[in-house]
């Protein structure tokens, strides 16, 4: 919610509000975005905040995009290992 609260200038967001209704729109959506990337180093597509506009939702989707990351790199290394041996 910090991020939301700092990207608003806002004090109490919940985590039910939602984006657009907070003021968002597609420029700041874009905007938002870029900040998640350089915080958490998770890229998202637009849509996933038009179709995740609450912070609820929006975390949930972020927490995908970290396993499948997770998972990748696993994989990348189980994959580097087989290439060595």
């Amino acid at each position: 919610m910090l991020i939301w609260c700092e990207f608003f200038g806002l004090d109490n967001i919940g985590p039910e509000d939602n984006f657009f209704e907070l003021g968002g729109d597609s420029i700041k959506a874009m905007t938002l975005l870029k900040r998640i990337h350089k915080i958490l180093n998770i890229e998202l597509l637009i849509e996933t905040i038009f179709r995740n506009p609450t912070i609820t939702a929006l975390s949930k989707e972020i927490e995908i995009s970290m396993e499948i990351r997770q998972l990748k790199s696993q994989t990348d290394t189980k994959d580097i290992k087989e290439l060595i041996i």
